[in-house]
């Protein structure tokens, strides 16, 4: 066990772990309270989340099918890079109007469930 503490490479994955589980976790509580304190945010998450689960619901079983076919490796890879770029699309976005929209929310959340699939 303490053999694994000393292994870089395992401090180095369980550091980046811990500061991705913290991340996540301020985003799941931040972008709600944004949702819910912009006009009509309130409906706009709610329907958001529905459609989001869903789609979840819905793709889930094809999802899988792809998953067994390609590499795991690549899909989280190309996963990655897609939500990376949306979310940098919509951060300018945000950060040129200085104001964040009610779709812009919802983009950010679904890009968010997109990385838990």
């Amino acid at each position: 066990m303490f053999e694994l503490i000393k292994d870089f490479k395992f401090t180095l994955i369980l550091l980046a772990t811990f500061i991705s589980s913290v991340g996540t976790g301020i985003t799941s509580i931040a972008l709600p309270w944004v949702f819910v304190n912009e006009k009509d945010g309130v409906q706009a998450f709610g329907c958001t989340m529905l459609m989001i689960s869903f789609l979840l619901f819905f793709l889930s079983p094809y999802v899988g099918s792809l998953i067994d076919r390609y590499s795991r490796k690549h899909i989280f890879c190309y996963i990655q890079l897609v939500c990376g770029f949306i979310i940098g699309i919509i951060l300018f976005l945000g950060i040129t109007k200085n104001h964040y929209e009610l779709w812009h929310l919802s983009v950010l959340s679904f890009t968010g469930t997109i990385f838990f699939f």
